[in-house]
């Protein structure tokens, strides 16, 4: 049966038969940023981050649109020119309407990437083909 998960979209064996509500939305948001701290606090304790926490917690600081959380966590990290902190950066500005600087961090992306030129043209064929506009 489909339509029963926390998404919403996956079979009802896949998630123990819970119904998706929609209402729940800002409860879920709310714990999810509540859940943001924990990788901090792993961060706080082991600096060195050989479990690459940072990586998660910079997709957690773009998909909240925390500007200064990601500049300050790519800062500490020697502003390592890598796919997994320059990415998010790029769709938190494209998220935040900045198109310049998201438009600046894909390109210290393609420089740092070189398959990303290759990625996002083939994302660009995907759209073509799907008809969106």
């Amino acid at each position: 049966m489909w339509g029963y998960s926390s998404a919403g979209r996956a079979p009802e064996w896949h998630s123990g038969g819970q119904r998706f509500e929609p209402d729940n939305l800002d409860a879920a948001r709310m714990l999810a940023e509540v859940n943001a701290k924990n990788p901090e606090e792993l961060l706080r304790l082991c600096e060195g981050d050989n479990l690459g926490i940072r990586y998660a917690l910079m997709h957690l600081y773009a998909y909240f649109e925390n500007e200064d959380g990601a500049l300050a966590l790519h800062k500490k990290y020697d502003e390592y020119e890598e796919s997994q902190m320059l990415f998010p950066l790029a769709v938190l500005y494209y998220k935040k309407a900045d198109f310049e600087a998201s438009l600046q961090y894909l390109r210290r992306l393609a420089k740092a990437n070189k398959d990303t030129k290759k990625f996002l043209r083939m994302m660009g064929m995907i759209r073509n083909l799907s008809g969106v506009r």
